[in-house]
């Protein structure tokens, strides 16, 4: 880049800081002044069409969330059986030299 540019070749990292600048001047919101409690309203507003989590702190858990532990303890179990039969699969591949076929055991 010096021997294209020479003494400019802090020219291209001016434009890239430039350009930062003026972006966050423009489009980042001031938030100085501001409560955390404004800006989570403000937030609440502008994303007003989407979804946003909500975490059940102290409510009992809700029907999906019965479903997803079941699943979840159902492919427990079955992994279980599978570790012990010894059929699990690991996901693992065996490297050999230049062998397509894992060993035999």
């Amino acid at each position: 880049m010096t021997l294209y540019l020479g003494a400019y070749s802090f020219a291209p990292f001016g434009c890239i800081l430039l350009a930062t600048f003026l972006f966050a001047a423009n489009f980042l919101p001031e938030t100085q002044g501001r409560t955390p409690e404004e800006l989570a309203n403000e937030m609440r507003k502008s994303l007003s069409q989407t979804v946003v989590y909500q975490p059940n702190e102290g409510n009992p858990p809700q029907e999906i969330d019965l479903e997803w532990r079941k699943a979840m303890e159902q492919l427990q179990q079955e992994e279980d059986a599978e570790r012990k039969a010894g059929t699990y699969d690991y996901g693992f591949q065996h490297i050999a030299d230049g062998d397509s076929e894992p060993p035999h055991v």
